[in-house]
């Protein structure tokens, strides 16, 4: 019978006298990232020939001086209209995918713990925002796997399903619940808190935090 050894941590865990510093990278979904790649080749061929549609409209116009003509105006207010509007959709839905393929190629999840603040900046080849959260409105960080629901419609959903939003870890601020940690598996996640609340017990649930 074979034994099966325990998986290693995918997480790196640096510790300074003031931080703790988790660096979390995005789980590679081959499958996904095939079927991104093809369709991204589809989306570029689609991108250029529109384009390539909508300026040549654009410069016939122009070339027969009848831009301002009743009949030419119209003619591109009809086709030319539903291509621009197409187009617009068809960019939004490539960016999209575009991100959601570099990300699972090169993402990288970044937070930093520190008494004051909880940092947290997701980068894709090294480039990306942070964001930080004071330490005075966090309240309850925990591991809390999200629940489909009325708020996991639309951006939330998509973003969640593939794997460029959301996360087991969750904490209150202000009014709203954030998430971190996209990737990672229960266990380690719980390895993780543990380290982290044993440094910065501030962030524990507080029972005056409760009802």
């Amino acid at each position: 019978m074979p034994v099966i050894k325990p998986p290693k941590e995918r997480c790196k865990i640096e510790e300074s006298v003031a931080s703790l510093k988790i660096s979390i990278p995005a789980r590679k979904n081959y499958f996904m990232l095939f079927f991104l790649g093809f369709w991204l080749i589809g989306w570029a061929f689609g991108e250029v020939i529109v384009s390539g549609m909508l300026l040549a409209g654009i410069f016939g116009l122009f070339a027969r001086s009848s831009l301002f003509d009743g009949a030419g105006a119209a003619g591109f207010s009809g086709g030319g209209l539903f291509l621009l509007a197409w187009l617009g959709g068809w960019t939004l839905g490539g960016g999209f995918a575009l991100y959601a393929f570099f990300w699972q190629l090169a993402g990288k999840e970044m937070i930093e713990v520190s008494y004051d603040s909880i940092k947290i900046r997701r980068a894709i080849f090294g480039y990306g925002k942070t964001k930080e959260y004071m330490a005075a409105h966090i309240k309850d960080l925990r591991i809390s796997p999200a629940a489909l629901g009325s708020n996991m419609l639309g951006w939330s959903l998509a973003s969640s399903f593939w794997g460029i939003s959301g996360g087991l870890f969750a904490f209150d601020y202000g009014a709203k619940t954030f998430r971190f940690g996209i990737g990672v598996d229960e266990a380690e996640a719980k390895q993780i808190l543990e380290k982290i609340l044993a440094r910065f017990p501030q962030y524990r649930v507080r029972k005056s935090d409760i009802g």
